[in-house]
C-alpha cells in the first residue's frame, strides 16, 4: 500500500484513459439497482441513490471515528463519505488497485481523504491493512465494495477490534450471511428489507 498524491492526478477525460461509462438506467429504476449509472457530485457511485440516506442514518445512530473504503472506483461514492468524513470530524480513508479511474481526485484531496494504492489481494495487504487499522482512531468502519467481498472479509475482518464496525456492499449477491465471521452482528439496516444492497454489522 502506498499513499497516493491526488496533487499528482490532472483531471482528464476517463475517456482518454480508456474508461467507459456503463450504462445509465432511466428513473425511477436508477433508485434500486447498483452500478445503473447514479452519479454522487457529477462522479459515479456503484450504489443506488437509496442506499446514500442508509449511510447517513448510519452515522447517526453508530458514530466512528475513521472510515476505511475498500474499493474507490470512479469516487463518487468516496466524495460522499469524504463530506460524511469532514462534516463528522472523522479520518477517511480509500484505496483501490486502479487510482486512474478516480473522476474527481482534486475534490477528494480538497475534502481532506486519504487516497491509497494498494492491491487488496496481494500477501502484504494484510499486514499494511492492520497496521493502518492500528494507527486510525476508533471505533473504525470498514466498509467492503472492492473487488472480491468474500475475500475481503475473510482477510480484513479478523482485523477488526471489539466496537468496529464491518459494511458491506452487493449483499445477496457477491456476500452473504454464510461469509461473515462469529461475533459480527447485523446493526442496520431496521429491518434488512429496506437495503437490499448494503449491511452493517458491529464485532462484538
Amino acid at each position: 500500500m502506498s499513499t497516493f498524491d491526488v496533487t499528482d492526478q490532472p483531471t482528464i477525460a476517463l475517456a482518454s484513459r480508456g474508461v467507459v461509462p456503463g450504462s445509465r438506467l432511466s428513473y425511477p429504476a436508477c433508485l434500486e439497482q447498483p452500478n445503473a449509472g447514479n452519479t454522487f457530485a457529477g462522479s459515479l457511485v456503484a450504489q443506488t441513490w437509496n442506499d446514500l440516506p442508509l449511510w447517513e442514518e448510519f452515522l447517526n445512530r453508530y458514530p466512528v471515528r475513521s472510515i476505511v473504503e475498500l474499493g474507490t472506483f470512479r469516487g463518487g461514492m468516496a466524495i460522499f463519505l469524504a463530506l460524511q468524513a469532514g462534516a463528522r470530524q472523522v479520518r477517511f480513508v480509500t484505496m483501490d488497485a486502479n487510482l486512474d479511474q478516480i473522476e474527481n481526485p482534486q475534490l477528494l484531496k480538497a475534502l481532506g481523504a486519504t487516497v491509497v494504492s494498494a492491491n487488496l489481494f496481494e500477501e502484504s495487504a494484510v499486514l499494511a491493512m492492520g497496521e493502518l487499522l492500528e494507527e486510525l482512531p476508533k471505533p473504525v468502519l470498514l466498509f467492503s465494495d472492492n473487488g472480491n467481498k468474500r475475500e475481503e472479509v475473510r482477510r480484513f475482518a479478523p482485523l477488526l477490534q471489539v466496537g468496529d464496525y464491518l459494511a458491506i456492499h452487493d449483499w445477496g449477491s457477491e456476500i452473504s450471511a454464510a461469509d461473515i465471521p462469529p461475533k459480527m452482528d447485523l446493526v442496520w439496516p431496521e429491518p434488512p428489507e429496506a437495503s437490499r444492497l448494503t449491511r452493517w454489522f458491529l464485532v462484538a
